[in-house]
Formats: structure tokens, C-alpha cells, sequence
């Protein structure tokens, strides 16, 4: 089974801007993490390098300004470590859409997927780089420490 006891997310904003600006968090800042746990089960303590933030993210060659969900798009972002995750949410009108791709820098949202989306022209966007770290935790067989960094912004759906 999952025990899952909060989230570690560092949250960038998109400054006003409505994009996703470069820049925030690198990796290899240092963290702590700790949880008391109770009656002796889930106690741990670790230092952990946090994920950097997802740079250079683009639709088609272009930053995440509006999408069009017609076609195929080509979603790339500059790499940082295969062994992370990169998640991607599309909050457009109250439809939701939700993937995940190794961090190798590319994906592709298919068109049939994408029109499912409703055209929102204040739609948002999350991205986040994922890093999971097995750990152990005081009286749990198997621990997995989620940490990640995360940006929003706005975009067109249309």
C-alpha cells in the first residue's frame, strides 16, 4: 500500500507575465525534510537536492502562450536528469488535462487528447520536474520521498 504524508513542491510563479520564465530554482540547492511520524512509524529525516526548475519549455517550437487543439503539439523544455519525472497540467475550463514523461525533454500531446480540452482563454498550465528518492522511514518497509519544482502560468485554449 501507499502511505502518503504531504507534498514537497517549490512553487515558482509566472511573475504576471502569463509564461513560464527561466530561471528560480537550480539543482542542487540543498534541503532538509523531516517528519516526527507518530507512535514511532513514519519518522525520517533526509537532505536532498531539490529538482531544478523546468527551463525552455515550448509548444511547437514556441513558448506556452496559446494552445491550439487541432493538431498534434511537440511539447520540449531543456533536460536535467532521466532519472526525474516532468508532469504537465492543463486546467481549461473545467476540463483537466494531466501527463507525465521521463525528464529526456520532450513529449507530445496528442490531438485527440488535446480536444477534449474546452477553449478557455484563461486557461493554466503546471509544470513540474519530479525527483523521487527511496528513504527509510521508522517502521515503514518501503518509503519513497516525492520533491518537486513547480511553475504555473497562463495560457489560450483555443
Amino acid at each position: 500500500g501507499w502511505f502518503y504524508a504531504g507534498n514537497a513542491e517549490l512553487l515558482l510563479n509566472d511573475g504576471g507575465a502569463g509564461l513560464l520564465p527561466d530561471g528560480g530554482a537550480e539543482r542542487g540547492d540543498e534541503y532538509a525534510l523531516a517528519a516526527p511520524g507518530e507512535q514511532g512509524i513514519g519518522r525520517f529525516e533526509l537532505a536532498l537536492s531539490a529538482p531544478g526548475a523546468v527551463d525552455g519549455l515550448q509548444f511547437d517550437g514556441k513558448p506556452p502562450v496559446t494552445l491550439a487543439r487541432g493538431a498534434d503539439v511537440q511539447v520540449s523544455w531543456a533536460p536535467e536528469d532521466m532519472r526525474d519525472q516532468v508532469e504537465l497540467e492543463l486546467y481549461a475550463g473545467s476540463t483537466v488535462l494531466s501527463c507525465a514523461a521521463r525528464d529526456d525533454g520532450q513529449l507530445t500531446l496528442p490531438a485527440a487528447t488535446l480536444t477534449l480540452l474546452e477553449a478557455d482563454p484563461q486557461a493554466s498550465i503546471v509544470v513540474r520536474r519530479v525527483l523521487a528518492v527511496s528513504t527509510e522511514m521508522q517502521g515503514i518497509e518501503s518509503a519513497l520521498v516525492r520533491f518537486a519544482t513547480t511553475r504555473t502560468a497562463t495560457l489560450a485554449v483555443q
